[in-house]
């Protein structure tokens, strides 16, 4: 019997604006799938956003943090039939 996979942590890309403190999670483009938040579940996916996070704000001139969320409680199970 194999272990069910769990996200336990994400971690995300994230802009702050100077003028408000504002925050916005950055959005990479890629070819066949269009924007998606530069967000991940493991250490291997957001450090393939590094660069893009760097070229974001050097163009824009804000600072870009990495950021961690650990605690995340559930708020909400959609069922389906299937999994009723």
């Amino acid at each position: 019997m194999s272990v069910p996979l769990k996200i336990e942590e994400l971690y995300a890309w994230v802009s702050i604006d100077p003028a408000d403190g504002d925050e916005g999670v950055l959005a990479v483009y890629e070819h066949g799938a269009g924007w998606i938040p530069a967000i991940g579940a493991d250490k291997e996916r957001i450090e393939s956003y590094r660069g893009f996070a760097e070229t974001a704000a050097k163009k824009v001139g804000m600072p870009i943090r990495l950021q961690q969320y650990s605690t995340m409680p559930v708020l909400e199970t959609i069922n389906t039939e299937r999994n009723r």
